[in-house]
Parts: C-alpha cells; sequence; structure tokens
C-alpha cells in the first residue's frame, strides 16, 4: 500500500506498506493445490483463501487509515491495481 498526500501534481509519499496475504506456498497457490481436489472441496478452499486474504487487506487497510489519521491525514480515495487482462471482482464483495 501506499498513501500520497497533497496535490495531484506534487504528491508526496507519505506511508508505505507491504501486505503479506500468504506466507505459505500452500497458503498462497490455492489455485494450484485446488487442482488435486474434489470440486466442492477445491471451491471450499479458494473461497475459504478469498475470505482470509480479504480480511487480511482490510484489516492492513484500516490499520494505515489509523495511522494517517492520527498524524492529522484524512484518507478520501482508494484505488487497487490488478495484473494486466485480469478482471478484478466487483468491490465490495455481495
Amino acid at each position: 500500500m501506499v498513501a500520497l498526500a497533497g496535490p495531484a501534481a506534487s504528491a508526496e509519499v507519505v506511508a508505505k506498506r507491504r501486505i503479506d496475504m500468504a506466507t505459505t506456498f500452500d497458503e498462497g497457490a490455492v489455485y494450484h493445490k485446488g487442482q488435486h481436489l474434489s470440486f466442492d472441496r477445491a471451491e471450499a478452499l479458494i473461497r475459504s483463501s478469498e475470505d482470509k486474504f480479504e480480511r487480511t487487506a482490510r484489516q492492513a487497510l484500516s490499520e494505515l487509515v489509523a495511522e494517517l489519521k492520527a498524524a492529522g491525514c484524512e484518507a478520501v480515495a482508494s484505488g487497487l491495481v490488478s495484473a494486466a487482462g485480469r478482471r478484478s471482482r466487483p468491490w465490495p464483495r455481495s
């Protein structure tokens, strides 16, 4: 995550964070791992992982927003960069 402050033409980085969504191969490679499971078990694994990753991201973002607020900054917008050619899920997830 990167937080910027100031006018768009001269914005400055005021905070940077790395969010580790998975710390092991098995935790992060759920699609690869799911190939060897029945459809129902693979679907459950993927949904469970997506939920965990979403909780992790939301927690990290909440912590950064709180830190910015404590420093006198107000979070007014956010964006998500995804890999080229991939569609992101609608947010928030229903």
